[in-house]
Parts: C-alpha cells; structure tokens; sequence
C-alpha cells in the first residue's frame, strides 16, 4: 500500500470512504484553482492574492473530507442503543476536558510566564479548540447513532 494508509484508520470500509473522500477534495480544489486562473485571466477580477488561493484550497482539502466523514455516520458503527450513546458522550465529554487540561498544562510548561493576560489567553485558545473537537466528536456520534439505528430497524 502507501504511505497514507499509516493516517488511515484500520477498518478496511472507513479507509476506503476517507480514501474517497479526499479524492473528492482534490478534485474540488483543482476545480477551485482552474476556475481562479480562468477568472484571473479572462475577467477584469483582481487576482487573488498567492496565499490567499493556498489558504482556500488548502481549508478546502482539509475542511471537505473532515466534514464529509462527519456527516457520513461511519465513525461509530458500533452504537446502536441509548445505553452505548450516552456512555460514548460521557467518554468524550472526558476526552474533551482531558484536551483542555492538558493543552494548558503543556503550554504552561513550555513557555513562560507573562502574566495573567497569556494565561487566559492561552486558557481561551484551549477552549476554543475543545469546543471544536468536541462539536465534532458529538455531530460525529450523532449522524452515526441516526444511521445505526436506522438500520437496526430496517
């Protein structure tokens, strides 16, 4: 196989969707870039600046497969009771505050000290970060425990 397949996950399924969906992404961020150069040069629209294009094509090549994944319900295939939902919500509700407390931690220990301003901001970052990861995490184990239970009934 290749390289990627060690940021794969280990289900055979799972791997082929992400593989798919990050085709997808390429496709849509060589879209983007022929459709730019096309504007550039056949209109009158300012061009872009050249990091402006990489930031939109690279959010789209890391935004497009994440989102998809998430919508996709394959994360957590094996929930299918409100028993298992509510212990995996528990489980990441932890996840989620062990991130935080650790991102301080390391960050307190790494840099130094400038006064309660970097602390809070540096305590900010971090719950920014954690409320991200864990949105992601509970739409994940949503979209999944939907779909799971919808074909439990089928």
């Amino acid at each position: 196989m290749s390289w990627l397949t060690m940021f794969l996950p280990e289900d055979e399924y799972k791997q082929k969707r992400l593989i798919s969906f990050l085709a997808e992404a390429a496709v849509i961020a060589f879209l983007t870039t022929l459709i730019g150069a096309a504007l550039t040069r056949l209109t009158s629209i300012p061009a872009l600046a050249s990091e402006k294009s990489f930031l939109i094509i690279a959010a789209v090549l890391i935004l497009y497969p994440l989102l998809r994944y998430i919508l996709s319900g394959i994360e957590y295939a094996d929930i299918f009771t409100s028993q298992q939902y509510k212990k995996q919500m528990k489980h990441i509700t932890f996840r989620s505050i062990t991130f935080f407390i650790l991102f301080n931690l390391i960050y307190a220990i790494a840099t130094e000290h400038n006064g309660w301003s970097t602390i809070i901001q540096t305590a900010g970052l971090a719950l920014i970060f954690m409320t991200l990861l864990f949105l992601i995490d509970i739409s994940s184990l949503t979209v999944s425990y939907k779909k799971n239970k919808n074909l439990e009934t089928d």
